[in-house]
């Protein structure tokens, strides 16, 4: 449940989501007594995680937007950015410019066929 709650808020929205039916722990050595504590906290984050993917960052969408370009729905997209960064990319690593492959990359997704599909997230592919 901890791994699903860290992962929720670093997904950045700052947004503290109390558990809703809190209880007050006291040590107790029956067999049992915690079982259904944890897993009720356990569903909680778990449903917690798949809303704010699922409905605040739209995983889905973002996924087929990497499907359209990656998995060459739109395979213009990848043999234009290799043929006009050939030239950059045949540079050593330490030599490629950042800005200049960004820049290309940008201008290889404008010129894609399904560029006008996935405007909403063009901005957010990039090399890091």
């Amino acid at each position: 449940a901890g791994r699903y709650l860290n992962s929720v808020r670093a997904c950045g929205d700052g947004i503290y989501t109390p558990f809703p039916q809190a209880v007050p722990l006291s040590f107790d050595m029956g067999e049992g007594v915690y079982g259904p504590l944890i897993q009720r906290a356990s569903d909680f984050a778990s449903s917690l995680l798949l809303r704010t993917l699922h409905v605040e960052h739209k995983l889905m969408e973002r996924l087929r937007v990497m499907k359209r370009y990656f998995l060459f729905e739109a395979g213009d997209f990848l043999s234009s950015l290799m043929n006009i960064a050939d030239e950059e990319l045949s540079k050593e690593v330490r030599s490629i410019s950042h800005a200049k492959m960004q820049s290309l990359l940008q201008v290889a997704l404008a010129g894609s066929a399904g560029s006008d599909r996935d405007e909403r997230y063009r901005e957010e592919i990039g090399f890091d």
